[in-house]
């Protein structure tokens, strides 16, 4: 066996004698077989270029397009995001909507999750709702739950206009929570409204969403109005985003897309176009959710597709 290294793959191709010919920048190598293991086109300074999608082409396979999968998601409100930059949010749902943010009927938004490997599939205009933790970027949302929704998201974006509301409060329904408010409202009615909403929101947080609110932040507590009261807690209950786009591909965790899976057995690894073709991780249209699934693939369809190529490569030599 020999092992060459730090050699740029330009091309694969079959010779006369069905043998593959693999050029690169310092010669051509011949192969009985072949294992493409490029990954997808995330994070490409790490090596993953995407030339596997070009030279499964050119070997006869067909490419789904790549597209960010596990990946931060663009906001609109840009400045709204900004101004809550670092915070870091524990126990909250998101829920992603096929419509603009502010023609959604946040009393849809459901109370378990939704979405790729749950139970339950969601009803239109929902498109995924997941709890849990996620944070605010200079550029939008980011976070474990955003991450597991972020394909659905860039899957909708292609038909039409994808929101996204957070339920602050998820434990407490709207009326819970305006009991508890209207209570605190009325025991510290000295207190400024940014006072009382420590109770209820990060430190950074507080600001904005009373700015959102259109009340001053110097006003006292008894001096909010039940309007005022009402539109805080709408808020805590469904804090909007209009989606913009994703993070670019290069930026995003995992690769959906690649060689399509119908032209690959599933028990080998192998072309069903090309003897001696293998193909294993991120290539392939195979993508998992985040929580170490995707590296768990690389690995698993790693060991099959060497295991099967060499398999191959010696019943060559034994013919």
């Amino acid at each position: 066996m020999r092992i060459v290294s730090n050699a740029q793959v330009s091309s694969v191709s079959l010779d006369q004698h069905s043998r593959f010919s693999v050029g690169t920048v310092s010669g051509c190598y011949l192969s009985p077989a072949v294992i493409i293991a490029t990954g997808g086109a995330s994070w490409p300074d790490t090596g993953s270029t995407g030339d596997g999608y070009a030279i499964s082409a050119a070997l006869g396979h067909r490419i789904v397009a790549p597209k960010p999968a596990l990946v931060p998601l663009v906001v609109r409100e840009k400045t709204l995001a900004r101004s809550m930059q670092g915070v870091s949010l524990r126990n909250v749902r998101a829920t992603a909507f096929q419509r603009e943010a502010a023609s959604v009927d946040s009393s849809h938004t459901p109370d378990c999750d939704y979405g790729r490997g749950e139970k339950k599939t969601p009803r239109p205009p929902v498109l995924e709702s997941r709890f849990g933790e996620m944070l605010f970027a200079h550029f939008g949302l980011g976070g474990p739950i955003i991450l597991l929704m972020s394909l659905a998201v860039v899957e909708a974006l292609e038909k039409g206009p994808v929101s996204i509301l957070i339920d602050l409060k998820p434990a407490l329904t709207g009326e819970q929570l305006r009991k508890r408010l209207q209570s605190d409202l009325n025991k510290f009615s000295k207190r400024k409204i940014t006072g009382i909403m420590k109770e209820y929101l990060p430190a950074k947080m507080i600001e904005p969403v009373i700015a959102l609110s259109g009340m001053d932040t110097e006003k006292l507590a008894h001096q909010v109005s039940a309007i005022e009261r009402d539109r805080i807690i709408d808020l805590l209950k469904a804090l909007r985003f209009n989606i913009k786009a994703p993070l670019p591909l290069a930026r995003a965790i995992v690769t959906a897309g690649g060689v399509a899976l119908d032209e690959i057995d599933p028990r080998t690894l192998s072309s069903k176009k090309v003897p001696g073709l293998y193909f294993c991780g991120e290539v392939m249209d195979l993508d998992a959710d985040t929580g170490g699934y995707n590296l768990q693939a690389a690995f698993s369809t790693g060991y099959v597709a060497g295991e099967s190529a060499a398999g191959f490569s010696r019943s060559l030599l034994r013919a």
